[in-house]
């Protein structure tokens, strides 16, 4: 039974040792462990206009949320660095109706605007 103690306290006594070595290396050296943030994927919707606004994205017709007017909501997506085809959808009361298309990148640097009003909708795109 002694020899299980003695071994035990050895094994210890050398990762200890070995943890102190090695935090002593990394202030010799100034090595630093970096944790990268993790970025969001996806982009914002927002309505301006006089009615509630969606995206539809058309490669997988996975629908965002909708936003109501003088609101914003965002679209999570599984690739930051991804381009999405889109579809803006404006809606009058629950009837959909197509705005415009075009591609959105998903670093979650990129918003999609609906503005105007349901006779004279329009939207627009800002980011990077």
């Amino acid at each position: 039974m002694r020899k299980k103690s003695w071994l035990l306290i050895a094994l210890s006594v050398l990762s200890v040792t070995i943890m102190a070595g090695t935090i002593g290396w990394a202030q010799l050296t100034g090595f630093r462990a970096v944790a990268k943030a993790p970025t969001s994927a996806g982009f914002a919707i927002c309505a301006t206009g006089d009615y509630a606004a969606y995206v539809l994205l058309t490669e997988t017709n996975a629908k965002s949320p909708v936003a109501q007017p003088g609101k914003c909501v965002t679209q999570s997506v599984e690739d930051a660095d991804a381009t999405y085809k889109i579809q803006v959808i404006g809606l009058d009361g629950s009837t959909p109706f197509t705005i415009g298309d075009d591609e959105i990148g998903g670093d979650g640097s990129e918003k999609v605007t609906a503005t105007g009003t349901m006779e004279s909708p329009d939207w627009s795109w800002s980011g990077s």
